[in-house]
């Protein structure tokens, strides 16, 4: 069927384009290296709709086409010309090739779609699905997720709130579940269960179905838990709130925020909203962050019930409740800024500089003991 792609006569062309998936091309043994000089041709062909099926069935090959050396090229050279359609297959293609995953020409082009997205007003003036697959390299490939430029691009990009582009992000998800093993990632889908978009709240909640795992993510609980509190509007329960996420079995079991709010507002909050000596506060550089966003206190009057809740929902994707001492939120102000957007220095980095001179500062020990569970004796409630 696959030969039939290349076909003189149109028609023929058109169906076999339309059945080609039906009948898997063989990888293995002696038809492998007939297999390869099919896809090579069918690459090469003047054909659009043959050199877009080549690529789906070697994108579809997982990996067992790596080490075809100058059908990585190939596929890198439609990777980088210009028609979109055509690049975005072969990005998918080349994903099966870890050497093109680490060749800069290759990563240049979700590179460039990245910086294209976050410069444009709308993510309507990028086609979508080469920006689909320039975030799913960006994610998931380490050439580009571990590269402080790409971080940078993701948080702006994410940063806009765009609903358009949460869903495409949201969508990536649901597709390849390797993406959730992002900070970013997780913070998105945190901030999405919470949205005044109805349908970008859904997706999000049914995202959370489907990966149980991640209702135990402390920020994710904590919006599932505001989630269904607004949905039942019901009064705030007497305790900690709580919701239901699928077991093992898929029976629903209960799951709660962890971390007492009440504490959260009365003695986190002013550790965040405290002035060093350069005369910073933590409330005012995160403004503008992607993860732990913070909402400065208001010109006038006291912060807003709403704006502490997300403050503290903010707060919660950057703590380690089963390793309190590994959470963001105590590791980053013992840092420096000195290797910030640095690639592969191995170091943690912390772009207001360091906060705390060690474990013995008040406020590493106030937010510590926050993540190990400490209440008020009277509390207010999330």
């Amino acid at each position: 069927m696959a030969r039939l792609l290349v076909d003189p006569e149109p028609k023929v062309r058109e169906t076999a384009f339309r059945f080609y998936k039906t009948f898997p091309l063989p990888l293995e043994g002696e038809d492998r290296r007939v297999t390869v000089a099919l896809l090579s041709d069918l690459l090469r062909s003047s054909y659009r709709t043959a050199r877009l099926a080549a690529l789906d069935l070697v994108a579809s090959s997982r990996g067992k086409l790596a080490q075809e050396i100058s059908l990585a090229e190939t596929v890198k050279a439609l990777a980088v010309q210009e028609e979109a359609e055509l690049s975005s297959a072969a990005l998918r293609a080349a994903m099966t090739f870890p050497s093109l995953m680490q060749d800069s020409e290759t990563l240049s082009v979700p590179l460039r779609t990245l910086q294209n997205a976050v410069q444009k007003a709308s993510s309507a003036q990028v086609p979508e699905n080469l920006l689909a697959i320039s975030l799913e390299i960006a994610f998931t490939q380490t050439a580009l997720s571990k590269n402080p430029q790409v971080a940078d691009l993701l948080d702006q990009f994410i940063a806009r709130r765009d609903t358009s582009r949460w869903t495409l992000l949201l969508e990536l998800a649901e597709r390849n579940r390797a993406v959730l093993g992002s900070l970013q990632m997780l913070s998105l889908v945190s901030d999405a269960v919470v949205s005044p978009d109805e349908s970008l709240a859904r997706r999000a909640r049914d995202l959370v179905r489907k990966n149980p795992s991640l209702a135990r993510n402390p920020g994710i609980a904590a919006a599932l838990a505001e989630s269904v509190e607004g949905e039942a509007a019901l009064s705030r329960p007497s305790d900690k709130a709580t919701y239901a996420i699928p077991g093992p079995k898929g029976n629903a079991s209960p799951a709660t925020v962890p971390l007492d709010y009440g504490f959260f507002v009365q003695r986190v909050m002013p550790v965040l909203g405290a002035k060093g000596p350069d005369g910073a506060a933590c409330v005012y550089c995160h403004a503008t962050h992607t993860i732990f966003r913070l909402n400065p206190p208001p010109k006038q009057g006291d912060y807003s019930e709403a704006q502490l809740r997300e403050n503290y929902r903010s707060a919660l994707k950057v703590v380690d409740p089963d390793n309190p001492e590994n959470s963001l939120i105590l590791r980053k102000p013992l840092s420096t800024a000195e290797v910030e957007g640095t690639l592969g220095t191995g170091t943690l980095a912390h772009g207001g500089g360091q906060r705390w001179n060690g474990a013995d500062h008040p406020a590493y020990k106030t937010i510590l003991d926050w993540i190990r569970g400490a209440k008020l004796t009277s509390n207010r409630e999330p």
